[in-house]
């Protein structure tokens, strides 16, 4: 995995097979529709439930610029 600050990672089909289920989950427990998972740079790592109304890659990008100082 990635250490602190790094720019590039990636993870096994294991690892995103966690990912999805844990946000599934979180789907199931917040009654929500959608759920995606943005990383630290903005880039868009997954997502899962509905398609949502918006670009979800766009909205990671605006994710990165909301939290940047």
């Amino acid at each position: 995995l990635m250490s602190v600050g790094s720019a590039s990672w990636s993870f096994t089909e294991d690892d995103f097979g966690a990912i999805t289920q844990s946000l599934q989950r979180f789907l199931y427990d917040s009654n929500a529709r959608c759920a995606l998972l943005v990383d630290r740079t903005g880039q868009l790592v997954a997502t899962v439930g509905e398609q949502p109304n918006f670009d979800p890659t766009a909205f990671a990008t605006l994710c990165l610029l909301y939290t940047s100082d």
